[in-house]
């Protein structure tokens, strides 16, 4: 990293094991959301975790960029991670969960242009799109003069499905925009989300009833 201002990419997650991984599935974790990063230290070397909005630590970055945002803490400079993709392999068994989140960290002087930019970014994963966060020098430039209400012109290309992997979240929902609505306590949309999703289990019941010729 040779730019003294900002530092952004898109970077692998891993999960300490297959049922604590299987939490990056549940609406706690939705694509686009934001996570607090915490340190602790891992065979003499740091680690950072993924802490989401209810204080569950879901994932961890690797020892290369654990040790980056360390130091880049240790100058005091505002880091950021948003989840960007969950996926799943099973090879080798039993499987593990995996994913990506996006990093956005800045020297503190920068904030204002930059959490602008980062929270454009959360909007945009949320619905699918990838714009690179990986900027040069230029593209630095160009986003903080502009107070962070910028776009980039390239995409980053999001992993692909192979052979044992399925690719389980790359944008957000439809289910899980109505959970960010019951987060931001719109009430109205609350109860509506939830007299859909009990009509629909009451359809499905009565459906299976008259399958079997039960009505």
């Amino acid at each position: 990293m040779s730019d003294l201002r900002y530092y952004g990419c898109y970077a692998r997650i891993e999960t300490a094991s297959k049922d604590k991984g299987a939490e990056l599935q549940s609406a706690d974790n939705i694509i686009g959301d934001a996570y607090t990063l915490t340190f602790d230290t891992l065979d003499g070397s740091p680690q950072a975790h993924l802490i989401n909005k209810f204080g569950a630590d879901v994932a961890f970055f690797d020892p290369p960029l654990s040790r980056q945002l360390s130091v880049l803490k240790a100058r005091g400079w505002t880091l950021r991670a948003t989840l960007a993709l969950v996926a799943y392999t099973d090879i080798p068994d039993p499987g593990h969960y995996w994913g990506q989140a996006v990093v956005v960290c800045n020297a503190p002087e920068f904030d204002s242009a930059c959490n602008a930019f980062a929270d454009s970014v959360m909007e945009a994963l949320k619905e699918g799109n990838r714009p690179e966060v990986d900027l040069g020098p230029q593209a630095i430039d160009a986003m903080l003069q502009a107070d962070g209400v910028w776009k980039p012109s390239k995409k980053n290309e999001a992993p692909k499905a192979s052979k044992g992997t399925v690719i389980l979240k790359s944008k957000m929902t439809s289910s899980e925009k109505v959970v960010e609505q019951g987060r931001k306590k719109n009430i109205g949309c609350y109860i509506v989300s939830w007299a859909f999703n009990i009509g629909v289990v009451v359809l499905l019941v009565y459906g299976a009833l008259k399958l079997f010729g039960v009505l």
